[in-house]
């Protein structure tokens, strides 16, 4: 039964790797190798900055205004 369950949950990590794979090569071709990593860097930063920012410390939703 654990096999069925974790299915439906692995399958859309399956298919964003693919989908990753296909972006990358996308935005490869497009811009260039320059471009791609330039694309990387921005999103590793936003990545950072949301980690580094006070909503990766909320544990619970604010309660009102």
């Amino acid at each position: 039964m654990r096999g069925r369950a974790g299915t439906p949950r692995a399958s859309p990590c399956a298919g964003g790797g693919s989908l990753g794979g296909l972006s990358s090569v996308l935005l490869t071709g497009w811009p260039g190798a320059r471009g791609a990593l330039t694309v990387a860097a921005a999103g590793s930063a936003a990545v950072i900055g949301l980690l580094l920012s006070p909503v990766a410390r909320l544990l619970s939703l604010p309660t009102g205004p």
